[in-house]
């Protein structure tokens, strides 16, 4: 009963996680995908119970093809890229290729290469083992589990990783990061702020006795500091923009382009949280949420400015290498 009970919430936390990858691939379904990635799990819980090496084994090879699946569907996403006679480990070499200097998507070759070349390794192991002798059914045990975990994370990256960046047809938006802002007061933009570290700098009050006391200090302060800074802007935009959303430590608003604005946001915060700050801009709402997001993955006081090039949703083959700043 406990196995079944396991073997259900698993095909619940499965089927949610590939929903949202056919979701972001504009597809109908990925049963396929669903299916063979269930698999794995269901033999390595079989495997749990009846120690067979076997049925580990299989448990691994029906991780690896749910992996291959998902890289089938990032290969085509990403530039319709050859897939015939191709490994599962150069598929993944295709896949880090691609994300190469691509500065315009979360996809980096820096956080693909261990997740990939860990995915190809647990396979080859149990394919090609050291001196043709079987692993013990402990390590195959491990190795089946590990290959099950890291599937399903590559599976919420994939979603994650060029969700953010598909236009409503499915097709892969043209993402150009700006090299240089626009001229000063050049038209209205869209801005988004959001502080840093702003969850751990509240969680590291509740340590202590007077952690209640500490938590609300620090969120009057992250509050206070957000009133200040719509007050700027709203001092500084005058009747040309407004704050369009201010909550947390998240603002929204539209204007001209100011760099100085820009600067000043960032450091009254710094000096009233001590923490920095990240704002991403675009001419549109989808700008700014796509600059926003890739603000949020580089070094603190960040300030990214994307535009999309061209109409992308007739375009289905854009490749990332064509969404590198400044190309």
């Amino acid at each position: 009963m406990c196995r079944f009970t396991e073997i259900v919430r698993h095909r619940d936390i499965v089927g949610r996680a590939v929903g949202q990858l056919a979701a972001v691939l504009n597809v109908p379904d990925l049963d396929y995908l669903r299916d063979t990635l269930l698999e794995g799990i269901r033999q390595r819980l079989v495997a749990d119970l009846t120690g067979d090496a076997a049925a580990y084994r299989h448990a691994v090879f029906s991780s690896a093809a749910g992996v291959e699946e998902i890289a089938n569907h990032l290969l085509i996403a990403l530039g319709g890229t050859q897939l015939e006679q191709k490994t599962l480990g150069k598929k993944l070499a295709d896949i880090r290729a691609l994300a190469k200097d691509a500065s315009s998507y979360f996809m980096t070759e820096k956080n693909l290469e261990h997740l990939t070349l860990l995915l190809g390794g647990i396979r080859n192991e149990v394919v090609h083992p050291d001196h043709g002798v079987p692993p013990k059914a402990e390590l195959l045990a491990l190795q089946a589990e590990l290959a099950s975990g890291l599937a399903m994370s590559f599976l919420h990256f994939a979603a994650k990783a060029i969700g953010a960046f598909v236009g409503p047809s499915g097709i892969l938006l043209d993402v150009e990061v700006m090299a240089s802002g626009p001229e000063e007061n050049a038209g209205s933009w869209y801005f988004g702020f959001d502080g840093d570290s702003t969850g751990d700098f509240l969680a590291d009050a509740f340590h202590g006795p007077d952690g209640e006391v500490k938590v609300a200090e620090r969120s009057r302060m992250v509050r206070l500091v957000l009133d200040e800074l719509v007050q700027l802007i709203r001092s500084e935009n005058g009747n040309e923009g407004g704050v369009i959303f201010a909550e947390g430590d998240n603002l929204l608003f539209k204007g001209p382009f100011r760099p100085s604005l820009l600067a000043e946001l960032q450091k009254r915060y710094h000096a009233q949280t001590g923490l920095t700050s990240s704002i991403g801009y675009g001419r549109g709402l989808r700008e700014a949420s796509i600059a926003m997001r890739l603000a949020k993955t580089r070094a603190g006081d960040s300030c990214v400015g994307v535009t999309i090039r061209g109409n992308s949703e007739e375009q289905p083959n854009k490749r990332m290498e064509s969404t590198r700043a400044g190309s």
